[in-house]
């Protein structure tokens, strides 16, 4: 029987879609039916339109990577290479690196594992699952070393842990000196 892993795509909290990991580690994205269908729907990209404003919902399976739009969103170079080594993934293999991170996406996003789903045998290392939810969760893409900050009533808050609510341990800044010190707002 083939390996399969499915990864539900949420927007602003509601599933729209799809990433299915088949065989030949090879990654396929859908978006739901409901989505489709939804005249109101949120936008998830507008490279998800064609030249007439309606949505694409054909797309081609692509090989160790995942689509490009959510390649975008994980992060490039040490940073990438870092959280990987974490999390027992290779970083050339964004299905796997995305299961991990997808929960602390950029944005109105989120990745979640398909109900029941545990991480697949292609993981490389050992590492518990509570290991897995506290690793350092930072996401946001590109090149440059960055991290997420979540605003927590007159603080801001730097997850330390991996949490839904990013708030589980964090650095906080309430006084605002400290805070234009460090560039925070």
């Amino acid at each position: 029987m083939p390996d399969v892993s499915v990864l539900n795509v949420h927007l602003h909290g509601k599933p729209i879609g799809t990433l299915t990991h088949i065989q030949g580690d090879r990654t396929l994205f859908a978006f739901n039916q409901d989505y489709i269908d939804d005249a109101d729907r949120a936008t998830l990209s507008l490279s998800f339109k064609d030249q007439f404003g309606e949505l694409i919902t054909a797309f081609k399976p692509v090989q160790q990577v995942v689509p490009p739009f959510f390649s975008n969103l994980l992060p490039e170079g040490p940073l990438r290479k870092y959280l990987a080594e974490r999390a027992g993934v290779n970083a050339q293999r964004e299905f796997f690196l995305l299961w991990i991170l997808g929960r602390d996406l950029p944005g109105a996003l989120s990745v979640h594992p398909a109900e029941g789903e545990e991480l697949p045998p292609q993981v490389e290392a050992e590492i518990t699952p509570e290991e897995r939810r506290n690793m350092l969760r930072f996401s946001l893409a590109g090149v440059q070393l960055k991290f997420s900050a979540a605003p927590k009533r007159a603080v801001s808050s730097f997850p330390w842990k991996a949490s839904a609510d990013h708030g589980s341990s964090s650095c906080r800044h309430s006084n605002m000196r400290a805070c234009r010190k460090t560039n925070i707002r």
